[in-house]
């Protein structure tokens, strides 16, 4: 069975990997009898790791499995790779007519449409079109570098002002036929973000949410900031070449 890759590597961060975080209680105030739990398990076509300290374990594997639901929820509204969802409806429709979507689809879009609009296009949210050309999934992967005339036909239909977004009617709308919305290059954080205000609406401050190369980190670990590792592409698996002290980030 080939894993289904609905979030491809379009992602806005850059992987970054947990480094010297050995299973131990946290110490921080209020924290004394904290013990630290850990899950990781498959959602948006990566591994989400999720890693808590928490002095209630009921409530905080309870909170681990709201979070895999909830980006189980999002991945069906979200992706190109499951029937039905929001995005497949949207693009179907594109150049006909508008369709309804839920709330968290018309916020990502939103979202990514002030993106595409604040980097001038260099993200843009309707890349759909030509992604088809650059069979980067698992599921389809085939190395082919395409062919120029197919990429320039297809440039016109990458368009983020052709987006069109009605929040009273909840509707989104792309313009012209053909044209495919894509939430790969965001959606994945989009997510991390939704279980980052699960964890802060339970009451769990030190925390980390990591899927794929999008990650948060919440408060601290044993009292020091959570110290990551960011992969170096070009040395040996595990290696990294910068490291970041951060907290809520």
């Amino acid at each position: 069975m080939r894993k289904r890759t609905g979030w491809p590597c379009w992602s806005i961060l850059v992987c970054a990997a947990l480094t010297g975080c050995a299973p131990t209680p946290s110490e921080g105030p209020g924290q004394s009898h904290a013990r630290l739990f850990e899950r990781a398990g498959l959602a948006m076509g990566s591994e989400l790791k999720l890693t808590a300290w928490s002095p209630d374990e009921g409530a905080v594997q309870k909170l681990f499995d709201d979070v895999f639901a909830r980006f189980d929820r999002l991945d069906s509204m979200m992706s190109v790779w499951r029937q039905g969802s929001d995005i497949l409806r949207l693009n179907d429709a594109a150049g006909e007519h508008p369709v309804q979507v839920s709330p968290e689809v018309l916020d990502a879009l939103s979202t990514a449409q002030r993106v595409s609009e604040w980097t001038d296009g260099k993200f843009d949210v309707t890349f759909g079109a030509l992604s088809v050309l650059w069979r980067l999934d698992d599921q389809d992967k085939d190395g082919r570098i395409p062919d120029r005339d197919e990429v320039k036909r297809r440039l016109p239909l990458v368009d983020y002002r052709a987006l069109v977004l009605d929040p009273p009617a909840r509707t989104a709308f792309l313009r012209h036929r053909g044209m495919r919305a894509h939430l790969g290059g965001i959606g994945k954080g989009y997510a991390v973000e939704q279980a980052v205000g699960m964890f802060r609406e339970r009451g769990v401050r030190d925390f980390m949410v990591q899927a794929g190369g999008d990650l948060y980190v919440g408060g601290t670990k044993d009292g020091r900031p959570w110290n990551l590792g960011i992969n170096d592409p070009r040395g040996p698996g595990g290696s990294s070449f910068a490291t970041l002290r951060v907290s809520d980030a």
